[in-house]
């Protein structure tokens, strides 16, 4: 492993292997990988991708649904402050909103009714593939994961997702799908663009779901190449992964959503901490 080199006035170049100085490295500067052409800025001792940062400053359109107040769903800002619904099914609830060491949460509950979903969800579909949306979810499944499902994504439906163990079936849409009882603890891609049946065996682990574990989803859609990608726990400095196989089309239309499902007469509990979004336009 080599060092990366000063070539200019605070502009480094390295691979991405190699280490990037922290000592007498003046705030504002830049290293690019040479063999990813990924770009970064030095801030307040840190390293931090170009694309993060670009996402906190962005002047695209931005939306954010904090785990703050809200009768049913959480605080929203940005286009989500008036188009966020309760995405529930059966005895699934909304609750109260706590605070912990990690931050504040929105307690979403399925109830002791089997089948019963909880989670939020856009009222309508705001998004499509040639936006370029960027969706950033820090969520927690803090009761025992046996018995449950979880998707986080997006979907072209703007109905509620009955209790199913396949819920982007005849529909298009990307997203992370957690199903006990196929995948036992890993963590699926699921994705679809029409067809009578999703697609989450192409990449059928991206991960482990641990109980309590405070976990970051991220989607992107990147149009210009004809695909969305996405990151597990790779917030904010890790690496993209692509989906491209069965992905929504450029301009179908699409709805921000998360939710769990019980399988059995438990209640499960989902607590959101925050899911952020930019796109174009």
């Amino acid at each position: 492993m080599a060092n990366f080199v000063l070539i200019a006035n605070n502009i480094y170049i390295g691979a991405a292997a190699d280490t990037k100085p922290t000592t007498n490295v003046p705030n504002g500067s830049k290293a690019i990988e040479t063999d990813t052409g990924r770009e970064y800025k030095y801030v307040n001792s840190e390293w931090i991708e170009r694309d993060v940062i670009e996402f906190f400053e962005s002047t695209k359109k931005m939306g954010g649904i904090m785990g703050g107040s809200g009768s049913s769903t959480g605080g929203a800002v940005g286009f989500w402050s008036a188009g966020l619904v309760a995405h529930t099914l059966g005895s699934g609830t909304y609750g109260n909103p706590s605070p912990d060491s990690n931050g504040l949460y929105a307690a979403h509950a399925t109830g002791t009714t089997i089948n019963s979903i909880c989670g939020t969800r856009t009222s309508g579909t705001q998004t499509e593939r040639d936006l370029n949306p960027w969706t950033i979810w820090k969520i927690r499944l803090r009761t025992a994961i046996t018995n449950c499902r979880m998707f986080i994504g997006l979907r072209s439906s703007t109905s509620a997702a009955a209790s199913s163990a396949d819920p982007l079936a005849n529909i298009s849409g990307v997203g992370f799908w957690f199903d006990t009882g196929v995948h036992a603890t890993n963590i699926a891609i699921m994705q679809n663009s029409g067809a009578a049946s999703s697609d989450f065996t192409t990449i059928p682990n991206v991960g482990t779901m641990t109980i309590s574990a405070i976990n970051t989803y991220e989607i992107r859609a990147d149009n210009a190449n004809t695909r969305w990608q996405y990151r597990f726990n790779g917030f904010p400095n890790g690496s993209w992964n692509t989906i491209n196989t069965a992905i929504p089309a450029a301009t179908t239309d699409l709805q921000w959503v998360f939710f769990e499902e019980n399988l059995d007469t438990v209640s499960h509990n989902l607590d959101m901490y925050y899911v952020k979004c930019k796109q174009d336009g």
